[in-house]
């Protein structure tokens, strides 16, 4: 629909800022007077939104409730889209519509990849800025900041606009905020606005800086002369907690009025880390800062500039605040403003509104297109990121790979990223990454016929076949329309992503990790007929070791697109691990011992033999269990550790049962997810290797390195690469694992 716009702001919680200014100019301006106006809301917020409008007098302004049909109608049907955050997930852009994306703020603190302990989170908001056709950004600070930390050269597929945020165009109406004042009968008051920032993580407040935030209001109250009134505006959660019926000169901000609206009334802004002070620096106004948790609420927080660079006042106690309050400006924010308010102007939001919708070009919206290098995209798909071998093979073939030829994007579930921020935060230089966020788009039809697929209820082929358009819209809902050269699914399993990577129209690929016809048979965890569609219609198939041609082979007749890509073996990487410090990881690592007293028998002159996996049946630790309780009655003095990354159904928690009840139990350590086990390894006098089957092996290859004799079962995987490198076989029975214990502790 030409004339039809669907604005949105915070995800239909708010009407304030950007937004409403928008709204205000399209209600009022003729030249949109043809125009459906949609606004996102919730059920809990439309009353409110309506009040708001009304107080205004805006009306033809449609409110559509979040998720609902009349709101996913707009949202499919509307050509211009305005929002201030991101649409969520299941949002997919239409061809033709046109999407400006405002963000909500000049940012103090770190975003993108750059917010610590949720760096793995910011796949929607990048898939938003990608597919959005213009980005606003009120200056040149934001824009390379926002750029930069949500990876978007090279992928986004609109163009930056510099222009004054239209929020800020109540700043320059001096009179409007004489006539709030008239209207709310404060004409013999003075008015100051207190708006902190929100304290805490989503959906939770930080009870312990909540509690310090309170006993400073109560004590700014008591001080407070009878002709001031300080206006505090709150997150809707932290308001929650602010009884302001027991305050004689703290009052909430009047819901009637939209925020910036109302700020332009008062006399000085007191804030804190808040992005609002970029903003209200255009009126020429006192800015103070109170940061009275400032090294509290910085401990987990970066920041693109420190506090010490603004020239605003800061303060620490309510006596300092007061004094300040009631004090003349006495800084020079000359250069902050040219930094910050570059754009800043009374007619931003109407230039906005002409340029987006009319096509108008303005001196007031300057147009910066993405720097795209001319490099090859090429995307990679590592899953979940475990502590497991092909997260280690993974991140090794990055480093090793030359960022100055192509642009590397990797690619992981989000919710499986919060585990693994360490490995995400250590890509390296050179390498982005883009979260996969929020679930598929399917009919109800469709999503049915896909539950049942993955309860093997429902054949293959016709899946496939009626799913060609649901992959492409999928492609499309994770990464935003953004161009990819190649498209590499690392990870080599997971039946969803496997099939959906082989629907890339680019060059595409898919590693083989492991022996699949042993996958399948052992563990069950791999799909017969995903597998053989996979290795015929994906343009290469890497496999790992030569060893698994023949069984990977055996799922399609033609091999001609099969390449052997040998894992990269990070040598020094090894052994600088191996040279670390032995240590769990807080909260994640668990073990049936602990660290003291691995480290007291790694130190002593017992035998210690290693085997690192992760607790899968593949790699049958209870036989090695079993194997080494028999050894161990030959000679006490030895002891057998195992690590592992991650466990399936349950393995490590019944082997930690299943060795109290034997013998050996004081002398079999059990340690699940360490981030590090190299420095074990290397006190450790031998490794053993006890498969069914492997891809590779990798962790033979550490242990080598680390000086460690190695032992491993002769089975698919290892078998050709240690008869290449003189290394030791031994028969797959309890009878050579037995042979290898002996001789790793016979020397």
């Amino acid at each position: 629909d030409d004339h039809a716009i669907l604005l949105e702001s915070q995800h239909g919680t708010e009407i304030s800022g950007n937004i409403f200014y928008l709204i205000k100019e399209l209600a009022t301006n003729k030249d949109y007077a043809d125009f459906k106006i949609y606004l996102s809301c919730r059920a809990g917020t439309k009353k409110k939104f309506e009040a708001i409008l009304k107080h205004y007098k805006i009306k033809n302004v449609i409110p559509v409730i979040v998720s609902t049909k009349a709101y996913m109608k707009a949202l499919a049907s509307a050509k211009y889209l305005f929002n201030d955050n991101t649409f969520l997930p299941f949002y997919l852009k239409k061809e033709g519509q046109v999407y400006l994306n405002t963000w909500h703020g000049t940012p103090l603190k770190t975003l993108g990849r750059g917010i610590k302990n949720a760096m793995h989170g910011i796949g929607n908001a990048q898939k938003n800025f990608v597919c959005a056709d213009y980005l606003l950004y009120p200056n040149r600070y934001t824009m390379e900041h926002m750029v930069e930390d949500y990876m978007l050269d090279n992928i986004a597929l609109g163009e930056c606009l510099l222009g004054g945020y239209p929020r800020n165009t109540a700043f320059f109406d001096k009179k409007r905020g004489d006539k709030i004042i008239k209207e709310l009968g404060l004409q013999d008051k003075k008015i100051y606005a207190y708006m902190p920032t929100w304290r805490g993580s989503t959906g939770n407040i930080d009870a312990k800086a909540n509690a310090y935030f309170q006993y400073y209001l109560y004590e700014l109250d008591k001080l407070l002369a009878e002709d001031e009134i300080v206006y505090l505006n709150l997150h809707p959660i932290a308001k929650k907690d602010v009884d302001f019926n027991t305050f004689k000169h703290i009052r909430n901000f009047p819901a009637e009025y939209e925020t910036y609206d109302f700020l332009n009334c008062a006399e000085c802004l007191v804030t804190d880390y808040s992005s609002v002070f970029y903003d209200y620096a255009v009126t020429g106004k006192k800015i103070i800062l109170f940061t009275f948790d400032e090294e509290d609420y910085f401990a987990d927080r970066g920041v693109y500039k420190p506090l010490s660079s603004l020239p605003f006042t800061k303060v620490k106690t309510v006596e300092d605040l007061l004094s300040e309050m009631r004090s003349p400006k006495n800084y020079d924010d000359k250069e902050f403003l040219e930094e910050y308010c570059t754009y800043d102007c009374p007619e931003a939001t109407k230039a906005l509104l002409d340029f987006t919708i009319l096509g108008k070009k303005s001196d007031h919206v300057k147009e910066v297109p993405f720097a795209k290098n001319g490099k090859k995209n090429v995307l990679l798909y590592l899953g979940n990121l475990d502590q497991n071998g092909i997260t280690t093979s993974g991140v090794n073939l990055l480093n090793n790979l030359d960022p100055t030829e192509y642009n590397y994007f990797v690619s992981f579930p989000a919710e499986k990223g919060k585990l693994h921020q360490d490995t995400i935060a250590n890509l390296p230089e050179g390498v982005n990454y883009i979260p996969v966020q929020g679930v598929f788009n399917l009919s109800l039809i469709k999503k049915k016929m896909w539950l049942k697929f993955n309860k093997r209820k429902f054949p293959f082929a016709p899946m496939m076949a009626s799913m060609k358009k649901e992959w492409q819209y999928e492609i499309a809902r994770i990464y935003g329309g953004a161009h990819f050269d190649s498209a590499i699914q690392f990870n080599g399993y997971e039946t969803k992503m496997i099939l959906l990577f082989s629907q890339f129209e680019c060059n595409t690929g898919i590693y083989v990790h492991s022996d699949m016809v042993k996958e399948r048979e052992l563990k069950g965890n791999q799909r017969k007929s995903v597998l053989k569609y996979a290795y015929k219609h994906y343009d290469n198939v890497a496999l790992v070791t030569e060893d698994i041609w023949e069984s990977t082979a055996s799922f399609v007749r033609k091999t001609d697109n099969f390449k052997i890509a040998h894992n990269i073996i990070a040598y020094d990487e090894i052994v600088r691990k191996g040279n670390g410090e032995i240590q769990f990881d807080e909260g994640v690592t668990q073990s049936n011992k602990e660290l003291s007293e691995i480290k007291s028998i790694l130190d002593s002159d017992a035998k210690v033999i290693i085997s690192v996996g992760r607790f899968s049946p593949e790699k049958d630790h209870k036989r090695m269990i079993n194997v080494f309780n028999k050894v161990w009655q030959e000679n006490n003095n030895t002891y057998f550790i195992i690590i592992g990354g991650i466990q399936r159904d349950g393995i490590y928690d019944e082997l930690c049962e299943y060795v109290k009840t034997l013998p050996c139990a004081d002398n079999v350590i059990l340690i699940l997810s360490m981030t590090n086990p190299l420095p074990i390894v290397k006190k450790c006098d031998g490794f053993i290797l006890a498969s069914h089957y492997e891809g590779f092996g990798l962790v033979l290859v550490e242990g080598d390195i680390l000086g460690l004799p190695v032992v491993s079962t002769d089975i698919t995987g290892p078998r050709t690469f240690m008869q290449k490198n003189n290394g030791t076989l031994v028969e797959n029975t309890d009878a050579g694992v037995e042979k290898g214990f002996k001789m790793l502790i016979n020397g």
